[in-house]
């Protein structure tokens, strides 16, 4: 196959031919009362580059934006990776925080169990579920240890 152009690595440049092969060939709005929020040609460049890089709107949307504030993403999570730093010498884990899937799953777990509702009203309420939703929980482990 004989491409017009050379083939190309670069994500940007990818998007600028493939916007430009879209302004040849479809019209500038489908409809007379469309949105107008993107061009079918924008939407077509967006489409490209979203199988360029082989992953979602929302990584064509972090990739536009330039991938974040810092190497981890977000200004929150680049605090957090400042504080828990390697742990000492002879310690029995890497980091402090190196074990943030294990807490992610329990949390899954509870909410796929128990619901992620709370249904008190009041402070006091809400924070005797959550006591008894964790007791709840710990019990419910121990029968399915047993």
């Amino acid at each position: 196959m004989k491409t017009p152009t050379s083939m190309t690595k670069s994500p940007r440049a990818v998007a600028q031919e493939a916007l430009r092969l879209a302004q040849d060939a479809l019209p500038p709005y489908s409809a007379v009362r469309s949105r107008k929020g993107f061009t079918p040609h924008q939407l077509f460049a967006i489409l490209a580059l979203k199988t360029f890089l082989k992953t979602d709107y929302r990584g064509v949307v972090a990739f536009r934006r330039g991938g974040g504030t810092g190497p981890f993403g977000g200004k929150y999570r680049n605090q957090m990776v400042r504080r828990f730093r390697p742990r000492p010498e002879g310690s029995r884990h890497k980091r402090v925080y190196g074990q943030r899937w294990q807490v992610e799953s329990a949390f899954s777990r509870h909410k796929r169990w128990l619901g992620s509702a709370l249904f008190g009203r009041s402070d006091e309420s809400r924070t005797r579920e959550c006591y008894l939703r964790v007791l709840t929980h710990n019990i419910m482990l121990l029968a399915a240890h047993n």
